[in-house]
Parts: C-alpha cells; sequence; structure tokens
C-alpha cells in the first residue's frame, strides 16, 4: 500500500496541496482527475519521493502492527516505484533497447552486467509496449507517441509494485491510449498499484477502479468512477455539465452542456 496521509505543500506564496490524504490500494487503478492547477503532478511527485511536503506523512510497504508503514530508503523506493513524468526531455541518442534497459539498474549492484533475467524482462516489456522493432534505433528517431511507448516499456522492465503515471496518454493515438490503459489494467490485476493522472474521463471510467478529484490543492471527491463521475460533483470541478451514459464498454460520460463561467476551479498553474 501506498498512503499520503494530510499532505501540504507550498510553493512560494502558493498553496500547491491543502491537508490532502488519498491511499492507493493494492490491485487496483486510482485515477487523479481535476482540473490544470489543481495539484496533482504534485501529489505524485510526493508519492514518487521526489518533492518533499511542508506537512504531512507518507508510507509505502506492508503495514506495521499500529497499522502505518514508514516511507522507505532510496533504493527500495527505485525499486519498488516506477515514475513516469508528464515530459520527459531525452539527453542523449540512446539505443531504444539501451533505454528500456535503464529499468534494471535499482534491482543491480554497481556496475553489474545485466544477466538472463534482465534480458528477458527488457525483451517482455519492449514487447507488451509494441516497440520491439525499435531496438536498434536511437530514441531521438522516433516519433513522441513512439517514444512515450519505449519510456513506457522501460517502466515495466523495472518491475515495480507502484507505478506513478503523469498523463501517460497525452501523445498516444487511440490505439496506443487503449494498449498502455490494457497494460495498467493487467499490471494492477496481477497485484500492482497503479496510479495515473488522467483527463479523460471515459478511460478513468472504463479501466480505473477508484477516482480521486482534486480542486484547488485538496481532495474534493473520492471513489469508483461511478460515485465521482455525477454532474454534481463534476460541474463545479471542470465547469461542464457531464452525464452518465451507457457505453458498448460500460459506463461513459457525456458533455450536456456548457458551463456559465470560465472558472476552472484551481488556484494557480502549477500541476
Amino acid at each position: 500500500m501506498l498512503e499520503l496521509s494530510d499532505i501540504s505543500y507550498q510553493q512560494g506564496s502558493l498553496s500547491i496541496l491543502r491537508q490532502a490524504s488519498c491511499a492507493f490500494q493494492i490491485g487496483k487503478i486510482t485515477a487523479l482527475v481535476g482540473p490544470n492547477g489543481a495539484g496533482k503532478t504534485s501529489l505524485l511527485k510526493i508519492a514518487a519521493g521526489l518533492v518533499v511536503p511542508d506537512r504531512g506523512a507518507i508510507s509505502l510497504g506492508p503495514l506495521s502492527e499500529d497499522g502505518r508503514a514508514a516511507f522507505a530508503d532510496r533504493l527500495t523506493r527505485a525499486q519498488q516505484i516506477a515514475y513516469l513524468p508528464q515530459f520527459q526531455p531525452l539527453a542523449w541518442p540512446m539505443a531504444c533497447r539501451d533505454i528500456v534497459a535503464l529499468g534494471r539498474l535499482p534491482h543491480k549492484s554497481d556496475f553489474a552486467a545485466l544477466d538472463g533475467d534482465d534480458e528477458a524482462q527488457i525483451d517482455r516489456a519492449m514487447a507488451r509496449c509494441r516497440v520491439t522493432s525499435f531496438a536498434d534505433r536511437a530514441i531521438d528517431q522516433l516519433s513522441g507517441g513512439e517514444q512515450a511507448r519505449v519510456l513506457m516499456a522501460r517502466l515495466l522492465a523495472s518491475a515495480p509494485n507502484v507505478y506513478l503515471l503523469d498523463e501517460p496518454i497525452q501523445s498516444l493515438d487511440p490505439s496506443a491510449q487503449l494498449t498502455l490503459m490494457s497494460l495498467m489494467r493487467e499490471e494492477a490485476d496481477n497485484g500492482k498499484t497503479v496510479v495515473m493522472v488522467l483527463h479523460d474521463l471515459n478511460l478513468a471510467a472504463r479501466f480505473c477502479d477508484h477516482v480521486i478529484a482534486l480542486q484547488a490543492g485538496a481532495v474534493a471527491f473520492e471513489g469508483t468512477p461511478k460515485q465521482v463521475f455525477t454532474s454534481s460533483n463534476l460541474r463545479p470541478i471542470f465547469n461542464v455539465e457531464m452525464d452518465q451514459v451507457d457505453g458498448p464498454h460500460g459506463m461513459m460520460m457525456q458533455a450536456a452542456s456548457g458551463a456559465e463561467d470560465d472558472n476552472s476551479g484551481g488556484s494557480h498553474d502549477a500541476a
């Protein structure tokens, strides 16, 4: 389990997160939704251990007798948590297979060579993300969506217990979006914890078990997609009227009409 309790975080005079608490469950996909500036990216970075909150506690791993678990050391976090940022600059034109192989680093001692198990993990991850044919190509020769699939393969190769993904489908075509969401569904069904920042509410409704809606740095609503994605909940957050309808793959969201004002529900530009 990965749990955040009473997280508060400021950047200068901006209050990014305000007493936000959430638990990300084993075997579940949690969608973080909300307008731009609601605090989604900051919450994900804090969950990954990349940003230290001003207040609050983070726990990762088996619970102790008192029902808590401390946030693990850096190496354990690197082995247990895979984080995919929204924007990831590529500094070197490395071969795609070498990029994917970086996912095995947390599991190797210094300067240790890849073994047969590592190679198998890399091969399987590349096949699942449909990037095997890119193995020897430099990653800067690929399109943005192809690069995103290679980076997703790197995460799979790391074999974590927790996936933290920040808008992972933004550069993908519809087919690749469905592939990625299906991959994360498989990982959750195999006992992994998956947390995704998503703006596509229909994909969240189709694939996710749990939804946390953020507004102005605080948790506004939490529950199943059916519980959270109601017109009364979504209108003050997104300023659109949306209705639940039955689709071919279950519940879908359909915009009913535009809102009367442009208030986005976020208090700043930070995500």
